[in-house]
């Protein structure tokens, strides 16, 4: 069988794989938890995300992209600066939680702590076993962080019926750990290194990483506040109620957003870099036609399926609890359109440029979207959100698109 077949294979049923787990977490949470304590539980999470990109600054990126392109490895040095990022971080994000969040609850506090560490060593692995087309490993690893966690999930809801805020922080901590201990596994020898020289690093190198990989690591935390902002926003403005109704409907956007996502990070990615360095522009062009016409199409079908469908599922699997949340995605639905075709948009850009312009993209939207909502939600308007919400996706496209083809004239 060809090996392409398998790869994609592998990596669209990891996703599709992961997609579900995602799913039913999500679910069996938002089912056994009150509105409240579901607000907290998802400004935690937005407060995660937000902090990821500051841990990762681009680094699971250049690990692929040194390789590739450069045909390099800097492993040594970027993982060094990514250990040093993971400590600082771990550390602020446990303050934030305690004093501006106002979290005294220690579960909550070390679990989602393990929990964020955890997510950043994830990245850095899958980028591991997607440079080295292990992608056998890469559904094993989605096995291990977020199946099996929906399996207990679903186990304890059946028997039980109800899971608590505190226990779903101890399911959170307990899958975290094989993560970590795969990473020690991964980077033993860097680790090692970094203790034997009892943390001795020289400063010019580390500033040298830290400037080479700041385009991405920029782009990315742009990225994260232009998306999760929005929760924490509403949690101080409205509180965790409000939060928990627009956290809900933003997950199950972004859950639909997966696919593309992943097809294109884990997978597709890899392509365009190749063709790129080749300077094989009509294979590179063929891919990106390609990928825009499949991402188009499907991405009618889902904005019809959700539009249409979504207040009936929520309706039957809520009933009223999540009414506001079903208005919410039913206006949102008309985003993925236009995201689905910026992350076919985002993948040959990657590959072309050194995103400096796309950094400055999303500086613009960033300052402009938190500005718009900070305006919105003091007024109390939770559709003019959603709407938003939608409105910066068409400009985001846009945007991209002008920048590629400036892109496209200057490269060929």
């Amino acid at each position: 069988m060809n090996k392409n077949f398998i790869n994609f294979f592998l990596i669209n049923f990891s996703s599709a794989l992961n997609l579900a787990s995602i799913f039913f977490i999500q679910y069996f949470l938002s089912i056994s938890l009150n509105i409240v304590h579901y607000g907290v539980f998802s400004s935690v999470i937005a407060l995660v995300f937000i902090f990821l990109p500051f841990i990762n600054y681009g680094v699971s990126t250049h690990i692929v992209k040194d390789n590739i392109i450069k045909n390099v490895s800097n492993f040594q040095n970027i993982s060094n600066l990514f250990l040093i990022l993971l400590m600082l971080n771990i550390f602020i994000f446990f303050i934030i939680l305690y004093f501006l969040f106002d979290l005294k609850n220690y579960i909550i506090l070390i679990a989602f702590t393990f929990h964020l560490s955890s997510l950043a060593l994830f990245e850095v692995v899958y980028s591991i076993y997607q440079l080295k087309f292990q992608y056998l490993r890469i559904l094993y690893l989605i096995v291990f962080f977020n199946f099996l966690k929906m399996i207990t999930f679903s186990l304890i809801y059946l028997f039980f019926k109800q899971i608590s805020l505190d226990l779903a922080a101890i399911i959170f901590f307990i899958f975290s750990l094989p993560i970590i201990i795969l990473f020690i596994y991964e980077f033993n020898s860097e680790i090692y290194n970094l203790i034997k020289n009892k943390f001795k690093l020289k400063i010019d190198i580390l500033y040298s990483e830290f400037k080479r990989l700041s385009v991405f690591g920029i782009s990315g935390i742009l990225f994260y506040l232009y998306y999760y902002s929005d929760v924490i926003m509403i949690n101080f403005i409205l509180g965790y109620e409000m939060s928990g109704y627009f956290a809900l409907a933003l997950s199950f956007i972004f859950l639909i957003y997966l696919f593309p996502t992943i097809t294109v990070d884990k997978l597709l990615q890899n392509f365009f870099y190749y063709y790129y360095q080749k300077k094989k522009y009509k294979k590179l062009n063929r891919i990106y036609n390609y990928t825009m016409v499949l991402f188009f199409i499907l991405s009618l079908i889902l904005t019809y399926i959700t539009y249409k469908f979504t207040s009936n599922i929520f309706d039957f699997i809520y009933e009223d609890k999540f009414k506001i949340t079903s208005n919410l995605i039913t206006i949102m639905s008309f985003a993925i359109l236009f995201r689905f075709l910026s992350i076919a948009n985002i993948g040959f850009v990657r590959a072309i440029s050194d995103m400096k312009g796309f950094t400055y993209i999303f500086i613009f939207l960033t300052f402009f979207k938190l500005l718009f909502n900070i305006i919105i939600i003091s007024n109390f308007n939770y559709e003019l959100i959603a709407y938003s919400f939608v409105f910066f996706e068409i400009v985001y496209l846009l945007l991209l698109f002008i920048y590629k083809r400036r892109l496209e004239l200057n490269v060929y």
